[in-house]
């Protein structure tokens, strides 16, 4: 998927350069090769609806929730990728800082 700000292309490249050298990424590089992703820590996913990475991203939380992992998913309708410096010029992106401070808020206060 091509989208504004990020191609399919464009995160190729820089996959190649983030894992130059390597025949083989690790799931430490590229979390989705897990085999087991038990035993890590809650989550929440924030995805752009126009992102390459999008499908990754929903991938992600859904084995994180099927391997017993609680992850929240925050959808970004209507968000590009790097969506998040739009803040205080687009109401979704508003609404997701709101959500994701909320979220932060909650997970430190439960660390207290």
């Amino acid at each position: 998927m091509d989208a504004p700000l990020l191609s399919t292309a464009d995160t190729d490249y820089y996959l190649a350069l983030y894992l130059r050298g390597l025949d083989k990424p690790s799931a430490y590089a590229m979390p989705l090769l897990a085999e087991d992703l038990s035993g890590l820590p809650r989550a929440l996913i924030a995805v752009a609806q126009f992102d390459p990475l999008r499908d990754d991203g929903m991938l992600y939380a859904e084995r994180l929730q099927q391997a017993g992992v609680p992850a929240l998913l925050y959808p970004g309708k209507g968000l590009v990728h790097g969506c998040l410096r739009a803040k205080g010029q687009a109401p979704e992106v508003d609404r997701l800082y709101g959500y994701l401070l909320d979220y932060l808020r909650s997970e430190l206060l439960t660390q207290l």
